[in-house]
C-alpha cells in the first residue's frame, strides 16, 4: 500500500459508513483489494442478515445493486497477489452466482490473471 492510497482511504475510514454493517476500519497490513473485499463481504452479510428480513423489494433491490456495483468496482483495483485475484472473482460473481466479464469486456483483468500465473498470451 502506497502513501497516496492511505491518504485516499483515510477520510473514508474516519467518516464512518452509511450502512452499519460495513467494515470501515483502515488496516495498514492489507492490500487495497483485501480492504474492498472486506467491505463487500460485510455489506453482503448485512443485506443477507436480519436487518433486511421482510424488507420490501423496492428497498432491498437497490441494496443488491449496490453490492453488485461493489463487486464490479473491485475488478478495477490491481491485484497484488493470487489471493487478491480470488477475492476479486468471489466478489464480482457473488460466490459464483454470476458470470465474469470476458476478455473483450475487461481485458485488463485477464492480463492480470495471465501475469499472476506467468503466461504471456
Amino acid at each position: 500500500m502506497k502513501r497516496r492510497d492511505l491518504l485516499t482511504l483515510a477520510p473514508a475510514a474516519l467518516a464512518g459508513c452509511a450502512v452499519p454493517a460495513r467494515a470501515c476500519t483502515l488496516r495498514l497490513d492489507e492490500t487495497l483489494v483485501a480492504t474492498a473485499y472486506r467491505e463487500w463481504a460485510a455489506f453482503r452479510a448485512y443485506i443477507n442478515g436480519p436487518a433486511t428480513k421482510g424488507m420490501k423489494n423496492t428497498e432491498f433491490n437497490p441494496l443488491v445493486e449496490e453490492l453488485d456495483g461493489m463487486g464490479l468496482a473491485l475488478l478495477t483495483i490491481p491485484a497484488e497477489s493470487a489471493a487478491d485475484f480470488i477475492m476479486k472473482v468471489i466478489a464480482s460473481t457473488d460466490w459464483g452466482q454470476g458470470g465474469m466479464p470476458d476478455i473483450t469486456e475487461l481485458p485488463e483483468l485477464w492480463a492480470e490473471a495471465r501475469a499472476l500465473v506467468g503466461v504471456s498470451q
